[in-house]
């Protein structure tokens, strides 16, 4: 243990932190330790290495090393962190550097909020880059894996999901209007739209690819709210005691990005769901491999029913309120918004990306929105550089190249050392 740990601190203060360490070392050999001057130099390049790691590490890996170590104790419990294990994860430094920009572009350019980012392969749960931030030194909860948000429209999906393996048709019509609904104990639930736009009968469809709050409320009155409770049970998204409001969003529980993300590995397969890991594998450093304590994917819907999803999310990207500056005809997506932030959840056939960027204070709501930055166009900024193929450069993690094999004690060392 170092004496005085903030004033020696070799990040902090490196001349005094030497100095310190090089005192430490020579009172060990001079009082007959089994230490030598290439021990005292090898320590001495290692700690270098750890301050060039201060470098390359600033933003945002401390968020998905936060979401490991939390994977690892609610999953490992009987072997971490008391037995040493090697750890694959499912980190592309790539995709982690370009979430990096991206959070450094918003932050230069005056966001001050809460953000949470997510990339997923698209055809099973591997998490590939996360930021639950844009800077966990100055932002340290991790959003995107412990955020308890509304999901806003981002549910509703699963809503018209549930109605079609029900039997009911996607081109089945309502009425697009205002609503006073009475609920039980003599509630009265009053459904508008946003912006206060209604578009007379429209179709489930139509209802979807311009999120229609009124439609979805009397579908959800319909069918009921069992059918949706059992399905968002199965996805992960344990949202307590579901009543008609979920069917727009309003959940009793607020559910994590990370969560909300995986739970759409439902549209992007044919149907399966994914649970959402970090670990490709994990074993002891004799080689023992651990069973993955994870589940498996499970499937939920029928092919049929899955490919209507996707065609209409299709559409919202297209015509509806998922449109982007720039085209893409690979891209489905659904949006959501809230009175705290806003929400845009998109795949195409490689990855799932879902961004939510907190709307700012309560009395100044929407004002990220004046900088451009809202989870569409973060989103928007995140599919771009996917399309340039720049997310495979490692320069910002190149001190990583090479490296597949992470000890838990260094993964908690990185941690000390830079959380």
């Amino acid at each position: 243990m170092l004496k005085g740990p903030g004033r020696y601190c070799r990040c902090c203060n490196p001349t005094v932190g030497r100095a310190r360490t090089e005192w430490v070392l020579g009172r060990m050999a001079s009082n007959g330790f089994p230490i030598s001057r290439r021990p005292m130099g090898t320590t001495t390049r290692r700690i270098s290495r750890r301050k060039t790691l201060d470098t390359v590490l600033p933003a945002t890996v401390p968020y998905f090393l936060d979401y490991v170590k939390q994977w690892l104790l609610g999953s490992c419990k009987s072997h971490f962190p008391g037995r040493s294990l090697i750890v694959r994860t499912s980190l592309d430094v790539g995709l982690q550097g370009l979430l990096e920009k991206i959070c450094r572009d918003i932050h230069v350019e005056g966001f001050g909020g809460r953000v949470a980012c997510v990339i997923q392969d698209a055809t099973n749960g591997f998490v590939r880059a996360l930021a639950g931030g844009v800077d966990f030194q100055s932002h340290p909860f991790n959003v995107a894996v412990n955020g308890a948000l509304q999901p806003g429209s981002t549910v509703k999906p699963f809503v018209l999901a549930a109605a079609l393996e029900l039997g009911i048709s996607p081109e089945k019509t309502y009425l697009s209007h205002p609503l006073e609904i009475r609920l039980p104990h003599r509630q009265v639930w009053h459904v508008r739209n946003y912006q206060a736009v209604y578009r007379g009968e429209i179709t489930l469809q139509e209802a979807l690819v311009h999120s229609d709050n009124s439609v979805f409320a009397q579908l959800i009155l319909e069918i009921g709210v069992d059918p949706l409770a059992g399905l968002l049970t199965r996805l992960g998204l344990e949202a307590g005691p579901v009543t008609p409001a979920a069917a727009i969003g309003s959940l009793s529980k607020g559910v994590s990005p990370l969560k909300i993300v995986s739970s759409y590995s439902v549209f992007s397969t044919e149907g399966f769901f994914y649970p959402p890991t970090p670990m490709v594998s994990l074993e002891t450093e004799q080689g023992e491999r651990i069973a993955k304590t994870d589940e498996g994917p499970v499937l939920v819907f029928r092919s049929s029913t899955t490919e209507s999803i996707r065609r209409i999310l299709r559409d919202v990207v297209a015509r509806g309120t998922g449109v982007l500056s720039k085209r893409d005809n690979a891209i489905h997506a659904k949006t959501g918004t809230t009175d705290d932030g806003s929400w845009y959840v998109s795949f195409d056939a490689a990855f799932r990306v879902l961004t939510w960027v907190e709307f700012g204070q309560r009395d100044q709501p929407r004002n990220y929105e004046e900088k451009g930055v809202t989870a569409k166009s973060l989103a928007e900024r995140i599919w771009n550089l996917l399309r340039s193929d720049s997310y495979s450069s490692t320069q910002v993690y190149g001190v990583f190249r090479g490296v597949d094999r992470l000890s838990v004690r260094d993964l908690l060392w990185l941690e000390e050392e830079f959380a």
